[in-house]
């Protein structure tokens, strides 16, 4: 290897190497990414060869467009078996599947007995006189089981009751008949013997499943809440009786006018609705028997994936 006194060094920067050129020692050259110092003056020498060039500086490692490779939205990019590769977008509703050691990521249907997500509504801005949820959210073509989370706030003028209507044609009708059962509990939370059992709150035979009774107090200056959850489940074959069950629970307290506050604990079993063969519940409509659902409010369903 030549001796450089670098006291003395006074790089010529050449450019790109070309065969037709004539370097001088201190002719600086760049040559597939990397640069190298002429050492010895030739012409014709590539500078690879270490009798004429010393390497400078070595060309580091391509980094990857990504952009090139991400051509759709919903894409993403994993390492395959001989380097980065693009997943396009799965079908709505799939989850991310690992192949395990060696293998490929994939897009894959959620297996059974998963809650999925599928719709949150909130009230807010203003009241409203219901919260309705379609077909496109009750698919019952992918789901035959249905999970509510309620939360629902009421101010009205005399006690009130929150009911849902079950409808089979996407809410074009909601005169099916909505046979209840239940039974409850009423507990004053300051201690007051005021408790009550109750066998007949379940609004039977009128079209529609009663869930929360007496939601609020007596004025105009009550407020009440009702909180709880319920399961909608369709009957999955015709070889029995078909129809459609909703089952709750939960409890609702009302702050009658800034005292006497009442808590009560409530439970539905087995309201049912009798369905024509092959028919299922595909839309429900929450609402009180008068006044609006008050800001704040939120029903979140869920969609019971099976196998």
């Amino acid at each position: 290897m030549a001796t450089i006194n670098l006291g003395s060094i006074k790089f010529n920067w050449k450019g790109t190497y070309a065969g037709g050129t004539a370097y001088v020692v201190d002719d600086v050259v760049e040559y597939n990414g990397s640069s190298y110092i002429c050492i010895l003056a030739s012409t014709g020498n590539l500078p690879t060869n270490a009798t004429y060039f010393e390497q400078m500086s070595s060309a580091g490692t391509d980094g990857t467009d990504f952009g090139t490779i991400l051509t759709t939205q919903g894409d993403i990019v994993y390492r395959d078996a001989s380097g980065i590769a693009r997943l396009g977008a799965g079908t709505a509703g799939q989850v991310l599947q690992s192949g395990g050691t060696g293998a490929n990521v994939s897009w894959t249907d959620q297996s059974g007995g998963a809650l999925v997500l599928l719709n949150s509504t909130k009230v807010s801005g203003s009241s409203v006189a219901n919260i309705t949820f379609n077909s496109s959210v009750l698919d019952t073509s992918t789901y035959s089981k249905f999970k509510f989370f309620i939360q629902v706030y009421g101010v009205n003028t005399a006690p009130d009751k929150l009911y849902c209507y079950p409808s089979t044609d996407n809410g074009s009708n909601y005169n099916l008949n909505a046979f209840s059962a239940g039974v409850g509990a009423y507990v004053r939370e300051n201690g007051t013997n005021d408790g009550d059992y109750r066998t007949s709150m379940f609004d039977t035979g009128n079209n529609r499943w009663m869930i929360g009774n007496a939601l609020d107090g007596s004025s105009a200056s009550d407020t009440g809440a009702w909180q709880g959850e319920a399961m909608l489940m369709n009957t999955e074959t015709s070889s029995y009786s078909q129809s459609s069950h909703f089952i709750w629970q939960g409890g609702r307290y009302y702050n009658a006018g800034g005292s006497n506050e009442h808590v009560m604990y409530q439970a539905g079993h087995g309201m049912a609705c009798r369905l024509s063969t092959g028919a299922k519940v595909n839309n429900v409509k929450f609402l009180f028997g008068s006044g609006n659902i008050q800001v704040d409010s939120r029903i979140t369903v869920f969609g019971v994936k099976e196998s």
